[in-house]
């Protein structure tokens, strides 16, 4: 591996095709990867500030991306990436409701801008990841009728102040999944408990916020892409031969990966999306009960008490994929990105379940969904809501013992490096015969 604070994967050797097969992806395919403000930034300043994960951490012990950011770019040019998923975090450029930007966080956030593109990678820049500023949670967070009309304001001050230097917007990201952590399972700011009232009305102003948002957006700047990010996974029944795993399977199902985007793309002209940004989490097995019920803890032993089966903690069932984006496509009819967040701490399966991710995007492709990007998630060691560091799985580690967070690329990130370079996936000879199930 690369020596610390060098430009890792310069010198790694471009193997041979030999008698193996690439599956070339579409001209003008994204490669990114991406982060989140409050995962990586350091130094919080939103409704996350002093929260403690499992292992005593908090967001503000992270990988400092905030002032490290420059290596951290340098790092995905030299991984031939193109692309990035960042956010800019609505309780640090904004201090108070319908308030003038931070001028000096702003600025840092149009270096980044600047910095990026210098590279040539293109920004995709998320408004509200799962952080709300601290004094919007102080009235009410998206409880507040207000929230709305204060996110439509972010928005707005965002394009004028940038200017056209950004392209794609993704304006939520997993709005329907935030209001279920924050009211009904507790696991996110304000830890509401079995609150179905309250999540109800958080989604009906989150898809407010959404359609406001995308609307001032393509009136300050009419050629941006808007899009929104969506949790999937494959919900299965553990017996499909039992009809009550079936009808668990269904509600949840229907709940999470239905009810909830027709909420915010039911009217295309109303929600003015140009994409679709898919968050693919692997599988959940269901027994008996749907697992929605008043508990915080999301352990394998809690999960199975509730009737749920989670043998796919790192997203090890890549075969679903292709299912899913093909009822995506058909069911909303936009363009998607997919992001694959692969979080097992084994490198070498790290790197098999990458490559079968890929696969998976390809057979999608090959069979008519318009795929346009993969991002990796996610670029660098973060802060993660429940583990904290425990687990650690980014294209860049981060030594968190030494004072200025020192970085290498991983193997993962060598190999897909060469994947972005190839713009195509590499099977070996004894994988081409393969098919996916």
């Amino acid at each position: 591996m690369p020596s610390p604070e060098q430009t890792p994967c310069e010198h790694t050797p471009t193997p041979e095709t030999g008698d193996a097969q690439v599956l070339l992806f579409p001209e003008g395919f994204a490669w990114g990867s991406g982060t989140c403000p409050t995962q990586v930034e350091g130094e919080i300043v939103n409704d996350w500030a002093g929260y403690r994960a499992a292992d005593q951490h908090t967001p503000g012990d992270g990988p400092n991306h905030w002032r490290r950011y420059r290596y951290d770019f340098r790092c995905m040019s030299s991984m031939n990436l193109n692309a990035y998923r960042l956010g800019f975090d609505w309780g640090r450029i904004q201090t108070g409701p319908l308030q003038p930007f931070d001028r000096e966080v702003f600025l840092r956030y149009m270096e980044m801008l600047a910095e990026l593109r210098g590279y040539g990678i293109e920004p995709y820049l998320t408004l509200f990841h799962a952080a709300c500023p601290q004094w919007l949670q102080e009235e009410g967070g998206w409880l507040n009728p207000k929230a709305p009309d204060y996110f439509e304001d972010f928005a707005q001050k965002i394009a004028e102040n940038t200017d056209g230097e950004i392209l794609h917007y993704i304006t939520m990201d997993e709005p329907v999944v935030y209001a279920l952590n924050a009211y009904v399972f507790g696991q996110f700011p304000p830890f509401k408990h079995n609150r179905i009232d309250l999540f109800l009305r958080a989604v009906r102003h989150l898809r407010k916020g959404h359609a406001r948002a995308a609307r001032i957006l393509k009136q300050i700047h009419p050629d941006a892409r808007i899009g929104i990010a969506k949790h999937a996974r494959s919900f299965e029944p553990l017996r499909k031969w039992h009809p009550l795993d079936q009808i668990s399977t269904r509600i949840t199902d229907k709940v999470l990966n239905q009810w909830g985007l027709s909420k915010f793309l039911r009217h295309r002209s109303e929600s003015l999306c140009d994409f679709l940004m898919v968050n693919y989490e692997g599988r959940l097995r269901f027994r008996n009960l749907t697992p929605f019920a008043p508990r915080s803890d999301f352990t394998d032993r809690e999960l199975e008490a509730r009737g749920a089966v989670c043998d796919d903690k790192w997203e090890m069932a890549p075969n679903a994929l292709p299912r899913i984006l093909r009822e995506l496509g058909k069911r909303t009819g936009l363009p998607l990105l997919v992001t694959g967040g692969i979080s097992t701490p084994n490198e070498s399966l790290r790197i098999r379940l990458l490559k079968q991710h890929l696969r998976a995007c390809y057979d999608a492709i090959d069979y008519g969904v318009d795929v346009r990007g993969f991002f990796y998630w996610p670029l660098i060691d973060s802060f993660d809501w429940r583990d904290g560091y425990k687990y650690q799985s980014g294209l860049v580690s981060v030594n968190f013992s030494s004072p200025e967070r020192r970085r290498d690329i991983r193997r993962t990130g060598c190999v897909y490096r060469e994947i972005a370079r190839r713009n195509g996936l590499l099977l070996e000879p004894d994988q081409i015969q393969q098919q996916p199930k």
